[in-house]
């Protein structure tokens, strides 16, 4: 976990929220490769789409970028990021304005668009 919080980290308050529609990606594996940080792609996922940035330049304090495209595309595929969006909106409804004034009420889970999450 990065040692400085990020504005598009989740807050306890949010990942209480949407943290059930993960528990079958959080749960531990018996072999392979170690399970990866359900939270903390959340938040990568939700700096790409803030930022604006392409997947490759998501910083390293993050989990691997790859992982965290390939955990965006299967959420978005099943749909469950619009889930994540539509319960972030209705913990954060008081929060909708950013420090800059900019309104994510019509941002989903405080993520922009997709064509800037789609680009590699």
């Amino acid at each position: 976990m990065r040692g400085k919080s990020d504005m598009s980290d989740l807050t306890d308050q949010q990942w209480n929220a949407i943290r059930h529609l993960f528990e079958d990606a959080d749960a531990r594996k018996t072999s392979g490769r170690p399970g990866v940080n359900v939270r903390e792609v959340i938040n990568a996922i939700r700096w790409v789409q803030c930022s604006g940035e392409r997947w490759l330049h998501l910083p390293a304090s993050y989990p691997p970028q790859q992982t965290c495209y390939q955990k965006y595309l299967i959420w978005k595929k099943d749909r469950r990021l619009l889930e994540v969006a539509r319960l972030l909106a209705d913990t954060t409804s008081n929060e909708a304005f950013d420090d800059n004034g900019v309104d994510h009420r019509n941002d989903p889970a405080g993520l922009r668009g997709p064509s800037q999450a789609d680009r590699n």
